[in-house]
């Protein structure tokens, strides 16, 4: 990565988002200067499961050694745009964001397609990227690298609506 400030830092706008190798994401960055950049970033999305809370923890034991998953927690989020209050949810890391359709089938399919509600596996990888990173296409960005994962600062306002030329 290059930078007029430091080798690991640089500032530009999001260009175009793609998935690359099983846990990567592939990142173009135009920088200030015009230069076209593409980093890696380490990348695994989250699915979540609602339910009867007796269900899920049921579904976490049929679960427990799936490879898909590379971790698995419980966390409150709001389950339905009328909700009102968050509600318990298993929260699912996937390894490789290529297995959420079978993944979201096998989960739909032991609860016969009535206990469970997948949340967030019918979203298109780049768009979960930018979900997962408070960011959206197009957004002017700084970057810091560390190791594998790129870390974020918006420097932009999805509302803007004048840019320079």
């Amino acid at each position: 990565m290059s930078s007029s400030t430091s080798p690991d830092l640089l500032r530009g706008w999001i260009f175009d988002i793609y998935p690359g190798d099983e846990g990567e994401i592939i990142v173009w960055i135009i920088s200030e200067t015009g230069e076209r950049i593409r980093l890696i970033d380490k990348f695994q999305p989250k699915i979540y499961v609602s339910g009867a809370q007796k269900d899920i923890e049921c579904l976490v034991s049929r679960l427990y050694e799936n490879w898909e998953i590379s971790s698995w927690c419980f966390t409150k989020k709001y389950v339905k745009a009328t909700d009102q209050q968050k509600r318990r949810v298993l929260q699912l890391t996937l390894k490789d964001y290529r297995k959420a359709p079978f993944l979201t089938r096998e989960i739909l399919r032991r609860g016969n397609y009535s206990k469970y509600d997948v949340h967030n596996a019918d979203l298109h990888t780049d768009r979960a990227y930018l979900f997962s990173k408070d960011l959206f296409p197009l957004a002017f960005v700084e970057i810091i690298k560390q190791n594998t994962h790129l870390n974020y600062t918006l420097k932009d306002d999805v509302t803007r609506t004048d840019y320079l030329v």
